[in-house]
């Protein structure tokens, strides 16, 4: 079971909840060049109006890896329902400009078995875009298969925007 406490110890790597002290953080990551250009929609850079109605809304979950007081990453997941299936979305991306490997295993190691308890009847939908292959081996090595035809179908519901430039990719939450 994953631990869902919060570690503030300087220099111990931990997952922790986002709190709004995180907002512009999780923004300015999720808005840089190189993650943009991995999205389904590259050229929208989202505007923090637009960014601050999307977290006060809570129907998303977000946490930020951290290492001591210094953020790694960022990640997200939503549950949703398309055609009587249950789904999980969610993404990814580092908090600064190059990509730490560590902190992506950890953050899906952790993410995948909290999702896991609290979502065991949904489906993971990963839509990667093709030149990203390193993401795509990795969510291989944690059980990703292609799509099946109904997933398929629910992805315009899930990710808007998502071409053939994307490999879809599903997994069972609970394994």
């Amino acid at each position: 079971m994953p631990d869902d406490t919060v570690n503030r110890t300087t220099g111990t790597p931990s997952i922790r909840p986002c709190g709004p002290d995180d907002a512009a953080g999780f923004l300015a990551a999720r808005n840089a060049p190189k993650v943009r250009a991995l999205s389904t929609d590259p050229d929208h850079i989202i505007a923090w109006s637009e960014h601050m109605a999307w977290w006060a809304a809570g129907t998303t979950d977000r946490f930020v890896v951290t290492d001591g007081d210094r953020a790694e990453a960022y990640f997200w997941h939503r549950a949703r329902s398309v055609d009587g299936r249950n789904y999980l979305i969610g993404g990814w991306f580092p908090a600064g400009d190059t990509p730490i490997f560590t902190a992506a295993i950890r953050l899906l190691d952790w993410q995948l078995a909290h999702c896991a308890e609290r979502y065991p009847d949904h489906i993971w939908v990963a839509t990667i875009h093709r030149s990203n292959r390193a993401v795509r081996a990795l969510n291989r090595r944690y059980d990703f298969v292609e799509a099946d035809d109904a997933t398929r179908a629910a992805v315009p519901h899930l990710f808007p925007g998502t071409t053939e430039e994307f490999e879809i990719l599903q997994r069972k939450a609970r394994l």
